[in-house]
């Protein structure tokens, strides 16, 4: 456990860093064109992390941060109080509990280029996505970046510098049971030798993965916008094809709180998070398709710009001839549908299926936009009817078996 700032640290951490925040927003900085055409950020990015830049070195008293006061031996007949160093750069906070515990400055200039602001946490950046694989590297930037390129995929935890160890915090994400664990340090000695050493011997499953081209995942993303994201893909085991598949999707999914990302056409969506009660049905929506031998595609978290219609999606995928659909609108209930029957089926076996479908309570219509036939109940579903929901699932889910075996 590694001990948090001082309240007086904080209060004075976060005047500091506003200013920082509200100056990087200013249109037509050099920082910015270097954080987004070199180091691969976005503009929400940048905001979601809240991430700033002090334009200037600043000597501020280290008492008035609440740290002890020290002394600096000019000479020998001179000795002055040391002060507390804000050097020029890109500032880079980190939030655990929701107010700061550290921050490090991205220096503009000089040697090291990563500054430490004195009175701030050690403790790694630790980017809790809610999965069971990790990722560890060195940079916080690195971090955030693969946060923005792979957040549907793995957690981030950025050490800061190779020879930092995990806290309680990390290892809680490190322990979980059934991901995996890509340990990408920076491919130089010093990521080498910790990564074969410290991380191998002490983490349980850690796989050394550094990145094929370059140092770390920013000189990786040099090579193309896809490199990163193929890059942990294949260090998880997932099919390179996949990204064909998934390109065009939103890049976001639930994650427990309110954000406004970018989608695939550059236009703003909102997105909101899952209650309490839809995360607990989803997770027993989820377990049940599981059963079934189900794998879930992916659980984005939508909202229309008409409320009646705001809900949480989540798709299911066996064979290629069937995929559910559950939609959850507040104010009507529960959707199901069903997507298995290509517009290539004969009108005959149409024709039976839309009679089996009334008989029911089912609508069977054509979907050229989806490129198939879609199925669904009649009335929505009850929000209170939680098994009545699992029983309509598993109506539509038998109705499409039924209609791709007649069809074979």
């Amino acid at each position: 456990m590694y001990q948090l700032p001082l309240d007086l640290w904080r209060e004075k951490a976060s005047v500091f860093l506003e200013n920082c925040v509200t100056f990087l927003d200013t249109p037509g900085l050099e920082i910015l064109r270097y954080l987004r055409e070199e180091r691969f950020l976005k503009m929400d990015t940048i905001r979601k992390h809240r991430l700033g830049y002090n334009d200037r070195d600043m000597w501020l008293s280290r008492e008035e941060w609440g740290l002890p006061k020290e002394l600096k031996v000019i000479s020998e007949t001179e000795i002055r109080e040391k002060k507390l160093w804000l050097p020029a750069g890109i500032v880079i906070p980190y939030y655990p509990d929701g107010s700061i515990a550290r921050i490090r400055i991205r220096r503009k200039e000089g040697d090291p280029p990563y500054y430490f602001v004195p009175g701030s946490s050690p403790a790694p950046m630790v980017i809790d996505n809610g999965k069971l694989s990790s990722v560890i590297v060195e940079s916080e930037l690195d971090g955030i970046l693969l946060d923005q390129e792979v957040f549907d995929l793995v957690n981030i935890i950025a050490l800061g510098n190779a020879q930092t160890r995990p806290d309680k915090s990390a290892m809680d994400v490190l322990k979980r049971v059934g991901g995996a664990i890509l340990n990408c340090l920076d491919s130089d000695e010093a990521g080498a030798n910790e990564a074969w050493s410290w991380w191998n011997e002490n983490i349980h499953g850690s796989k050394r993965w550094p990145v094929p081209v370059g140092k770390d995942p920013t000189d990786l993303m040099k090579e193309g916008p896809n490199r990163v994201r193929a890059w942990i893909m294949a260090g998880l085991g997932i099919r390179i094809e996949e990204l064909e598949r998934f390109k065009d999707e939103p890049k976001e999914s639930i994650d427990g709180i309110g954000r406004i990302y970018t989608d695939t056409t550059g236009e703003l969506r909102k997105f909101h998070a899952a209650t309490y009660e839809e995360g607990r049905l989803f997770d027993r929506v989820r377990k049940y398709m599981r059963g079934k031998r189900y794998k879930v595609r992916y659980e984005p978290v939508t909202v229309d710009v008409d409320d009646k219609s705001r809900g949480i999606y989540v798709f299911f995928l066996a064979e290629a001839r069937l995929a559910l659909k559950v939609t959850v609108a507040p104010s009507e209930g529960y959707r199901v549908e069903g997507l298995g029957l290509s517009v290539a089926a004969p009108d005959k076996l149409v024709n039976v299926l839309e009679e089996l479908a009334l008989r029911q309570e089912l609508t069977f219509v054509r979907d050229s936009l989806k490129g198939g036939w879609r199925l669904t109940h009649l009335y929505p579903v009850s929000i209170e009817s939680k098994n009545a929901l699992l029983r309509t699932i598993e109506k539509i889910r038998r109705f499409v078996m039924v209609a791709g075996e007649l069809w074979v």
